[in-house]
């Protein structure tokens, strides 16, 4: 996907308070929701604390998208750098970035739904 190759990560300072998703720089009050429980349920970071989405948000079609950077997608090691703590690894937004642009590009919310909670092994 060209689109991906012109899309930087976030600033350092991007990640959302626990239990709210990402809203970036901008003041609109919708992209300030409760997080759901995300693709993979809960899942505890080293210090045991819960993730579930760990949001981010990038530039798409003119707008600031909040998304997810726990989707199916990701590689075991990959979720393992989500577990640590610390930098991002590019490949993370990329995938997340991917994962939400093919739901956005089929009407759907980057987010999970209730519905679509899983407890995938990471690809």
């Amino acid at each position: 996907m060209p689109l991906l190759n012109n899309l930087a990560a976030p600033s350092k300072n991007t990640l959302a308070p626990y239990g709210m998703r990402y809203a970036g720089e901008s003041k609109l009050s919708e992209l300030v929701l409760p997080k759901g429980k995300g693709f993979m349920g809960v899942i505890p970071n080293k210090e045991g604390d819960p993730m579930t989405e760990l949001s981010s948000a990038f530039e798409y079609n003119g707008k600031l998208m909040p998304h997810p950077l726990i989707v199916p997608t990701l590689l075991p090691e990959e979720l393992a750098a989500l577990k640590a703590g610390g930098e991002i690894p590019e490949s993370i937004y990329r995938k997340a970035q991917a994962h939400a642009i093919s739901r956005l590009d089929q009407g759907l919310s980057p987010f999970a739904t209730p519905t679509e909670l899983r407890y995938p092994t990471p690809k």
